[in-house]
Order: C-alpha cells, then sequence, then structure tokens
C-alpha cells in the first residue's frame, strides 16, 4: 500500500468528492501523508468551472509533478479531468493516470495501474455513489464542521455554465440517505451541518423536498444547519418561515443572483426577474433576526451595457447584501454563451468587478457596524498565534467565503467550542467581539 497525498481545489462539493476518495483510499489500506514531499502517489482534485479555476488546477498539477520520482505516481481527478482528460493525458505526459467525477468507487484500481505504468483514464459513468458516503467518506473539514451534499448535477441549463455537461443531469440522493449520513456526522462531533448541491431548491425524493428535508435535519441536535446555494426562484415562503422560527437552522441564505437586469437573467436562461429577487430579498429582510444574505454577481456577461452594469451596482447599494462574491463571465465551451455577439471587452468586466467589490467593502462595513453592541453565539475555530486572539465565526458568516469574528478572552477555549459574545467593532469584511 501507498502513502498519499491529496489536494483538494475548487468548491465545497468538490471537497465532499474529494472526501468519499479518502475514504475509499483509507479502505484500500493506504496511509496519508503531511506533506507532498513524503508521498508516494499524489492526487489533485481539480476544478474545471471557469478559466481560472482551470488554469489553478493546471498549475497544481505541474506544481505536484516537481516531486517526481521521489513521488510514483500523480493522478488528476475532478471537473477539469472529466472535461478534459484526452488534452490532459496527451499534453502532460508526466502525468500518471486520470479519473472523472463519477469514477471514485475506482480510486485503488487507478492508483494500482498508474503505479505499473499503464496510465489509466477512467471517466463517464453515472454518480452510482450518491447512496455510499455514510461509510466511504472521511471527513477533510475541521471535526466540528462538514458538508452535506443533496445531490448531484444540475438541469438549470444557464447559459453560462459547464456543469451539467461535466456532472450531468440532477440526481437526488435518497431521503433516508441523507438523513443516516447526517446522524453519522453528529455523532462524529459535527456541530455545524452545511447543506450544499448545485441547486439545494430543487431536491425532491417522492413527496419530500427541501423542507422536509431540513425538518428532519433539524430534529437531529445539530448547534447549527446552514443552506448553500440557493435558487432565488425557488425558496419558499414556508421555508423561510421555518428558517426564521428555528433555533438551529441559521438565519442565513445563500442566493447567487448573477444580475439584476431582466433581459441579462433571460439570456443567461435564469428563471427568475428582478422582481422575484426583490420580493425574497424584502421577504428576508422584513424577518427581525438579523439574518445574513450571501450572492454572486457576474460581470461582463455578453450583451451588458454600462446601463446595466450601473442598474446592479444601484441595486446592491438600494438593497444591500451581507456578504457578496464577483467575478467576471468566463467564456466556456459547449454553453449557449460561448458563441453569443456583444462580447464585453475583458478589461471593461475587470474594472466593472472593481466596482462591484469596492461598493461591497462600503456596504459590508455599514451593516456590519449595525451589528456592534448585539449578542450572538459564535463557533470557534481556532487561535491566532501571533494576536492570541480566538477566531471564529456568527450564524451570519459562513465557512471560508464570509469574513471572520475575533474574540479577546482569557478562557481556555477550543476549536468546537460555542461562546456568547457581544459586538464590540467591526470593520469591512470582519468582527471583534467580547465574551458575555
Amino acid at each position: 500500500m501507498s502513502s498519499i497525498y491529496v489536494v483538494s481545489l475548487g468548491c465545497n462539493k468538490n471537497l465532499v468528492d474529494t472526501e468519499v476518495m479518502l475514504g475509499r483510499l483509507e479502505e484500500g489500506g493506504h496511509t496519508f501523508a503531511h506533506s507532498p514531499e513524503k508521498a508516494e502517489v499524489i492526487i489533485i482534485n481539480t476544478c474545471g468551472f471557469i478559466a481560472q479555476a482551470k488554469q489553478e488546477g493546471i498549475n497544481t498539477i505541474f506544481e505536484m509533478l516537481q516531486f517526481k520520482p521521489s513521488c510514483r505516481a500523480v493522478i488528476a481527478t475532478g471537473c477539469l479531468s472529466e472535461r478534459y482528460s484526452r488534452q490532459l493525458m496527451e499534453e502532460i505526459p508526466e502525468l500518471d493516470g486520470l479519473m472523472g467525477v463519477y469514477q471514485y468507487s475506482r480510486i485503488n484500481q487507478c492508483i494500482q495501474e498508474a503505479l505499473e505504468g499503464k496510465r489509466p483514464v477512467y471517466t463517464g459513468g453515472t454518480p452510482a455513489y450518491l447512496d455510499c458516503f455514510a461509510s466511504k467518506r472521511k471527513l477533510a473539514t475541521p471535526q466540528y464542521m462538514a458538508y452535506l451534499k443533496i445531490s448531484e448535477g444540475c438541469n438549470n441549463h444557464c447559459g453560462y455554465c459547464a456543469i451539467p455537461g461535466i456532472r450531468g443531469k440532477y440526481t437526488a440522493r435518497s431521503f433516508d440517505s441523507l438523513i443516516n449520513e447526517a446522524k453519522m456526522l453528529k455523532a462524529l462531533g459535527v456541530k455545524e451541518l452545511n447543506i450544499t448541491a448545485q441547486d439545494i431548491t430543487v431536491y425532491k425524493d417522492g413527496d419530500k423536498g427541501l423542507l422536509e428535508l431540513i425538518k428532519a435535519l433539524d430534529s437531529l441536535g445539530f448547534e447549527w444547519l446552514r443552506l448553500l446555494y440557493a435558487y432565488p426562484g425557488r425558496v419558499s415562503d414556508e421555508l423561510l418561515e421555518y428558517m426564521n422560527n428555528s433555533e438551529s437552522v441559521c438565519n442565513y441564505l445563500d442566493v447567487p443572483v448573477q444580475h439584476v437586469q431582466d433581459g441579462l437573467l433571460r439570456a443567461m436562461n435564469r428563471h427568475y426577474t428582478q422582481a422575484d429577487i426583490t420580493y425574497l430579498y424584502n421577504r428576508i429582510r422584513s424577518f427581525n433576526s438579523g439574518w445574513g444574505i450571501r450572492t454572486t454577481v457576474m460581470t461582463g456577461y455578453p450583451g451588458e451595457t454600462s446601463r446595466d452594469f450601473n442598474s446592479l451596482l444601484n441595486y446592491i447599494t438600494i438593497h444591500p447584501f451581507d456578504h457578496l462574491g464577483a467575478f467576471v463571465f468566463s467564456p466556456e465551451e459547449d454553453t449557449p454563451a460561448y458563441n453569443m455577439e456583444h462580447k464585453v471587452r475583458a478589461s471593461t468586466a475587470e474594472v466593472r468587478l472593481d466596482g462591484i467589490m469596492l461598493r461591497q467593502g462600503e456596504i459590508s462595513h455599514s451593516l456590519n457596524q449595525e451589528r456592534i453592541g448585539k449578542r450572538y453565539r459564535m463557533l470557534i475555530e481556532g487561535r491566532d498565534e501571533q494576536s492570541s486572539q480566538y477566531f471564529g465565526r456568527c450564524f451570519f458568516q459562513g465557512p471560508d467565503v464570509d469574513g471572520k469574528t475575533f474574540l479577546s478572552a482569557d478562557a481556555f477555549l477550543r476549536p468546537g467550542d460555542m461562546v456568547n459574545v457581544v459586538i464590540s467593532d467591526a470593520f469591512a469584511y470582519d468582527l471583534y467581539a467580547q465574551l458575555v
């Protein structure tokens, strides 16, 4: 058996795939190296969503290839491998093997064949592993938090998105398998369970939809349940009411709107309008619990005019989001937007992106200032060695993508502890707090 070093790139859904692979590797008798220098086999689980992610994957592959020959095999897996298998194997002859997104059950076989010099390539297939997570998954997150991927693939077919071509059509996991896995995660000590998928709102298993799933998960006793990747046009009032009244479901929603101009939304094949976005926004803000709302927007989509951009900028000013991520449109092969006319110059799209993020910094700072003096429950994630301050998150801060809350305290606290704090200071993305 071999010593394995695994690099996981991309989104939290890809991280879950990495954890599935780790479980398979452990079952196969392999051990794990803490650095690539000490590994016999290196696996890079790649992302292939946009140009920047693809470049990161390629750069990481070449970075890991530098550890050969002490490393006997370098294997690429994930979205980039699924999408560009032939090109990767032809253009990077040093690559020893390749595996797509639905072949993780064969990871041990792939390693063996790679070590034998066969350069295996496993792509295609169907998400047959979806109901096998509970017994074949090794967490790569801190013990106090985990992701629960409730489905695979996507049927939305947004004009810019290559995911349906990579991950295939939407396939929901069974209700029972999700509850069983959640129970397993709870037994491992997970306190924050983050519900994720390409689109969580479309979840359906028989007569059980997302609301029924959230209610069942809520009964298991997690400290926090968090909903990620909610499609703006499908968030029901019933779901929002339940979230607002639940003690453990975070008053936090991740709703990537992409844009607010109806013409661009139609061109993107997003099935909602600006009026729908505004209704959802106002509905959430009507609650008095300080909800955290995260969104994502895109600049430079074909046909976006300066007026469209200014409308987007004005919209987020009038309807401020607590957290906002933005990216420049990336033309992806085999998507409708790839061949669209009226393309926006990359330099123009970058300037617009900078404008969005500059405005969002002002918005986030203003909204965070409103939290000063208010009390919240804080999840401790660690301690900064230089400042000796603890850091973590409150319910309105999602993992990895949002800011942190810093805490000065003489008490001994461990990662995963939940403490009551009062916000004492606030900046654009981070907060400072004291124990109460």
